[in-house]
């Protein structure tokens, strides 16, 4: 299977299964808040049900999908026919584009001029500017551990990071985040082609070094890996936090307050 293949057995299920009952737009926290939050959470999801089914623009579907959050919460076992909505919200907004109903709106962290490089740039010496934008020598290690783009904007904490997996001791890998993408940027606001693609070429990235597991520290590349990569891919390796992976290695740091070595 693709993350394609996901996305379209995803609408179909939606299209065969979806009782419109509305509970994935009484649970979402933000459509309160917009121009549909006096609409009830029924009247939106038929409105939703009818543009998938049919392809009619109409203002609570596009709402419904454009103000998404991405906070991922109508994915934990909030559909009662085991949908994930926000799957169907990412095809909404896929659909909106193609139209021209709407405009591609993503950032590239890829490109030479993107902000992640000019902002991560300006804030660190060149030295470590170079230590987090370049990968690792090796060619195998247990761990592969990649930070996703977002933090880049705070780039000492990538620093940090990578100091705690030298104390740690571990074999790992450093994979940066501005030259591989989990798709999420793409998928997320609806250009699922070019989001696959990257996501598909992370996990092998990935797999190249034959690790135990990746470590991610954004917990959205973790919440992408686990509702929409790992459902599609073959992954040969295991998903970790960062913060799991501290969890389980706090004995292993020399800490000079035990009280530090609390984690919550």
């Amino acid at each position: 299977m693709t993350i394609l293949d996901l996305y379209a057995e995803e609408k179909q299920s939606f299209l065969d299964n979806c009782v419109q009952c509305g509970l994935c737009a009484e649970e979402c926290p933000i459509l309160p808040y917009t121009e549909i939050g006096n609409l009830s959470a029924q009247e939106i999801q038929e409105s939703v049900f009818d543009f998938m089914k049919n392809g009619n623009p109409n203002q609570q579907a596009y709402t419904k999908a454009f103000a998404c959050m991405e906070c991922f919460k109508c994915t934990t076992d909030i559909c009662p026919e085991d949908l994930n909505p926000l799957l169907v919200n990412e095809l909404i907004k896929r659909e909106y584009i193609s139209k021209g109903l709407a405009d591609r709106a993503y950032s590239d962290a890829t490109q030479p001029e993107s902000i992640h490089r000019v902002l991560a740039s300006i804030q660190v010496p060149a030295s470590d500017y170079r230590k987090i934008t370049k990968p690792s020598g090796q060619q195998n290690a247990r761990y592969v551990f990649f930070p996703g783009c977002n933090v880049y904007f705070q780039p000492e904490i990538i620093l940090n990071a990578l100091d705690i997996m030298d104390a740690i001791g571990d074999s790992y890998v450093f994979l940066p985040g501005l030259d591989n993408c989990c798709g999420d940027n793409f998928i997320f606001l609806g250009d699922i082609n070019e989001g696959s693609i990257r996501a598909e070429e992370l996990v092998s990235t990935i797999a190249g070094y034959q690790p135990e597991a990746v470590i991610l520290w954004c917990p959205t590349c973790q919440c992408r890996f686990n509702k929409t990569i790992a459902p599609a891919l073959d992954i040969p390796f295991k998903i970790l936090s960062f913060p799991q992976y501290l969890a389980e290695n706090m004995n292993r740091l020399a800490l000079s307050d035990a009280s530090a070595g609390t984690v919550t």
